[in-house]
């Protein structure tokens, strides 16, 4: 019996999923099972599964369904120990499979398990050589205090964080929990994460075991100005949080600048005046802000 289900989430990128598919197919580990979840909107998907996958089991939600309702079928479905919902851009790397089930066997009430990973472009092309997700001197990092994971993601000088493609879950311990796409777009893997580390430990493989793609496609339309309130309101000391708002301001802001340099356009009103409060504060409270912008300003003139 298999311990492990790989779900592929598709949607409407057929070129990336063939690849992410190959990936899949490549594990050195073979004891799991393998499922396509199709939520595209169109009927491509099928056919290249039909004419090139015709074996493995592929579900199809057409026309399509919301997140969260593809979320919570998925899980319904899933009938073995730990399941994996991996993204139809992203690569896995061959040992990916085998290091997942040695880390839950190694750590049965583990709620998740993640590894380390790197970036690549749309070409499937490396874009920083040396950075890997998180740093660590540890080959595996464990979480068992939420504040303590919650500023892992909030502050640089935690080390980064492990890719939200990279979790396998503990079926059982996380049912009923669900992540919300709609309010906190832009935190939702954080609030979801942080909420699955109360049912027991997220552990991280200081491993780079997937390449997870960067393109214009996988880049949200909204600033994240709105979600930034909800965001503030979920980490209150009524939820059993105690992060210091310049945590949070730090983080919100630089996630929105990168957005936007990404983007390539202009700075929206709110998030201008979201820059004008909340700037000058970081500048003489936060020393990881402090070195982040004297290192851009170093790479523009140099």
């Amino acid at each position: 019996m298999s311990l492990l289900t790989v779900i592929l989430l598709c949607r409407n990128r057929p070129k990336y999923a063939t690849q992410a598919i190959q990936s899949i197919l490549n594990q050195t580990e073979k004891s799991f099972k393998f499922v396509i979840s199709d939520n595209s909107t169109n009927r491509d998907m099928l056919g290249i599964v039909k004419a090139d996958f015709p074996s493995l089991e592929y579900l199809s939600w057409f026309p399509g369904i919301s997140q969260v309702e593809h979320f919570k079928e998925l899980i319904s479905l899933v009938t073995t120990p730990y399941f994996v919902l991996f993204h139809d851009d992203d690569l896995m790397e061959p040992e990916y499979v085998k290091y997942i089930l040695e880390q839950f066997q190694s750590t049965p009430l583990a709620a998740a398990v993640a590894t380390n990973g790197v970036t690549i472009n749309s070409k499937g092309q490396r874009i920083i050589k040396n950075e890997v997700g998180f740093k660590s001197h540890k080959i595996i990092e464990t979480f068992y205090d939420k504040n303590r994971f919650v500023l892992q993601y909030l502050v640089g000088d935690f080390g980064g964080i492990a890719s939200f493609c990279s979790y396998a879950y503990n079926t059982n311990l996380i049912r009923g929990i669900y992540p919300n796409f709609l309010k906190c777009r832009y935190y939702f893997d954080t609030i979801f994460l942080s909420e699955i580390l109360e049912r027991g430990p997220i552990v991280w493989i200081n491993k780079s075991l997937v390449r997870v793609r960067t393109h214009e496609a996988n880049l949200s339309f909204y600033t994240g100005v709105l979600d930034y309130k909800s965001f503030i309101s979920f980490l209150s000391i009524e939820n059993g949080y105690r992060i210091k708002q310049r945590y949070v301001d730090e983080y919100h802001l630089t996630r929105l600048y990168v957005a936007l340099e990404r983007k390539g356009k202009g700075m929206p009103i709110p998030v201008l005046k979201f820059y004008i409060m909340v700037f000058p504060k970081l500048m003489i409270y936060s020393h990881t802000f402090r070195k982040r912008v004297l290192r851009k300003i170093i790479k523009i003139v140099v």
